[in-house]
């Protein structure tokens, strides 16, 4: 516009108030395009400070971090190795990683971004995360001179679909040469694969419940089936429960998603199955037929399989028709030695939800959870002194517990632990025991954001662990919402800023010159004669 202005000054001379108007115009804006640009680089020199500062730890930790908090220099993984109470010693040493391999790691700060999706990488924690993503198909139960962590795939994280990248030290192994990496995050350990495991060895009953060997026409019968993996570190692939049904004596009435194949074989995919001791329960409630004759006998053996370990069956577990004894409510004898079983369910108390019901809907604030745990021993002696215990760490992070409900279910809670426990119980041969605890979800809810990604704390769901996991969704405040906006590093904060200080600067000066240019054409048309 002014060029136009300017190269018609001088066929209409009256063009120079216009002149005149347009520069008080940008006088009146230089003001404001400077106090712009003064907070540009104000901006900019805070994001320079901040990024070339320690940053401090997160004030929510995961329960899941090797180093509470998450780590900025190499200096603080050789203090927390140092630090008998951190166990990262004992932890890194796992896999062969030694105090000097992480002081040769270059620099001090991190040297290394890893994507999840990259490479085979698999990461250590301190927690489970068998439900949370499906990630019990591929988790690694590892025994530490210290604790138990779990080695898994580092895109099991990947709950929301997204590629994750974690800023990482990077060293290798004196002894193997391998590469290995720290999360910045957490401290967690980082590898290539799974390394070399041990072969998995798998453990399998079948045993009936509620009966003492006799059975009505027409009568339930309930299939216990517990297995698990006993080797410890080792993980099962491919995991299947074969059962040959006795289809023409039966009828099957839960679960009700059953697939039944050739021969009467029921077949339950499991994926993976890594180490535990205490084992998974599988129940099967089925229908005598009515036309069965007295004597009849129900057979049923289980067979547990996988691709890396074989198979091996359970004992039969058989019942006999009988029309003339009344069924008693005892437990059959069982046949193999096993450890105690877990499963849990869980109800919503406020919404009235139980089983899936609870599972497939929203918890809210204010509401009211009670958690059953069942204790199986289906082995042939009894169990002494056994303490039931459930850590409930990820369960507080949205509700806080009953303490006075607990305390009436003669339950104590360790605070240090964060597990619920009930002390010295006996169970018997064939019997099992039931205990609860409730939880309040709070109100309001937490917009607490998540400490990293590799963490299952303040991530808007409910998880716990007694043999089973169950999750559940909680409705979180929209301010939650604010995590899945795209995160940026301070490098591309700094120069995003930098490029819109460089704009400012640029219509800064041309404002500042424009404004000079105009004051001198304007006295220069007036020296010459022309119209003020």
């Amino acid at each position: 516009m002014i060029n136009r202005l300017i190269s018609s000054l001088s066929f209409n001379p009256s063009l120079v108030e216009e002149l005149s108007l347009y520069g008080k115009k940008l006088r009146r804006e230089q003001p404001i395009r400077l106090i712009g640009f003064v907070i540009i680089i104000l901006s900019l020199l805070l994001q320079l400070i901040a990024a070339n500062m320690s940053s401090e730890k997160s004030l929510n930790a995961s329960d899941n971090d090797i180093i509470s908090g998450g780590i900025t220099t190499k200096s603080e993984i050789l203090s927390a190795w140092d630090n008998p109470g951190t166990q990262a010693a004992e932890i890194y040493g796992k896999f062969g990683v030694t105090r000097k391999d992480i002081a040769d790691i270059p620099g001090n700060r991190p040297n290394a971004r890893i994507k999840s999706e990259a490479s085979n990488f698999w990461i250590a924690g301190r927690s489970s995360l068998t439900g949370y993503s499906n990630s019990e198909q591929q988790e690694i139960a590892i025994s530490t001179a210290g604790p138990t962590i779990f080695l898994r795939p580092l895109r099991a994280w990947d709950t929301d679909g997204r590629t994750s990248v974690y800023e990482a030290f990077m060293g290798h192994n004196s002894t193997t040469g391998e590469a290995f990496w720290i999360s910045a995050s957490g401290g967690n350990y980082i590898q290539n694969g799974p390394g070399r495991l041990p072969p998995p060895k798998l453990q399998v009953s079948n045993t009936i419940v509620g009966n003492t060997g006799i059975v009505k026409p027409g009568g339930l019968i309930n299939f216990s089936v517990e297995y698990r993996n006993r080797q410890q570190n080792s993980l099962a692939e491919d995991v299947k429960i074969i059962d040959n049904l006795p289809l023409e004596k039966i009828d099957i009435i839960s679960p009700g998603n059953l697939s039944v194949g050739t021969n009467n074989n029921m077949v339950k995919s499991l994926g993976g199955l890594r180490y535990t001791d205490y084992g998974h329960i599988f129940n099967i409630t089925v229908r005598a037929k009515d036309n069965l004759r007295d004597g009849t006998r129900i057979c049923d053996t289980v067979r547990l399989t996988s691709s890396n370990a074989g198979g091996v069956s359970s004992g039969p577990a058989c019942i006999e028709i009988s029309r003339t004894i009344k069924a008693s409510l005892m437990t059959s004898a069982p046949r193999d030695i096993m450890p105690p079983g877990l499963r849990e369910q869980v109800s919503n108390i406020t919404q009235g939800l139980s089983g899936q019901e609870t599972l497939q809907s929203e918890v809210h604030a204010g509401d009211i959870l009670e958690y059953t745990l069942a204790t199986y021993n289906y082995s042939n002696r009894s169990i002494t002194s056994y303490n039931v215990k459930d850590f409930i760490g990820d369960v507080t992070d949205y509700a806080n517990l009953d303490t006075s409900f607990l305390a009436t279910q003669g339950g104590t809670y360790d605070k240090q632990s964060k597990e619920v426990v009930w002390p010295n119980r006996q169970i018997k041969p064939g019997q099992s025991l039931t205990n609860r605890f409730r939880v309040i979800v709070k109100n309001p809810l937490p917009s607490t954001n998540k400490p990293s990604t590799a963490s299952t704390n303040f991530d808007c769901k409910i998880s716990n662990e007694y043999g089973n996991e169950l999750t559940m969704s909680v409705r979180c405040p929209a301010a939650k919402s604010l995590e899945t906006f795209p995160n940026t590093t301070s490098g591309s904060a700094i120069l995003i800023t930098s490029a819109i200080a460089i704009f400012s600067g640029y219509f800064l000066v041309r404002n500042s010159l424009l404004s000079k240019e105009l004051s001198i054409l304007r006295k220069n048309y007036a020296s010459a004669g022309g119209d003020k």
